[in-house]
């Protein structure tokens, strides 16, 4: 044998890693909607300027918007006028989510409620009540 017992386990957690990553790849392109794309939105959340360690009166907000768009909490986003991006900004929200979201409003016509979130796969109920106050329908 060419390989010392080191090596051959090294060797066999390679080709496992490399099985584990073949079959998840695969199960994503073949279900494509059964996985959420995972996405970090940096700053969304302002910490207090205690914590961040900013000193009383400097805005800490402006360096945050030049780099990432930051979800206004003080107004809803408006559900059928919203595009992907838009709803990508929202909590539970990924780039999956956000299409499925948009092709169920074109597919089913205008949102008559937020509650018509739920019929949207991958919505429950907890994903709804996370974004009841952050959301809006307009007719």
């Amino acid at each position: 044998m060419f390989l010392n017992r080191k090596e051959q386990i090294a060797v066999l957690v390679l080709c496992g890693t490399l099985c584990v990553g073949a079959a998840v790849s695969y199960y994503k392109n073949r279900y494509p909607d059964r996985i959420e794309d995972f996405g970090v939105i940096k700053a969304s959340v302002q910490p207090p300027a205690s914590v961040a360690g900013a000193a009383e009166g400097s805005d800490t907000t402006a360096a945050a918007s030049d780099t990432v768009r930051v979800l206004d909490l003080n107004r809803a986003l408006d559900l059928n006028r919203a595009g992907a991006g838009d709803l990508e900004r929202l909590p539970r929200i990924g780039p999956a989510m956000a299409r499925r979201i948009v092709e169920y409003r074109t597919q089913h016509g205008p949102f008559q409620r937020v509650d018509d979130l739920k019929n949207v796969k991958g919505i429950g109920p907890k994903t709804l009540e996370q974004l009841r106050p952050l959301v809006k329908v307009t007719k």
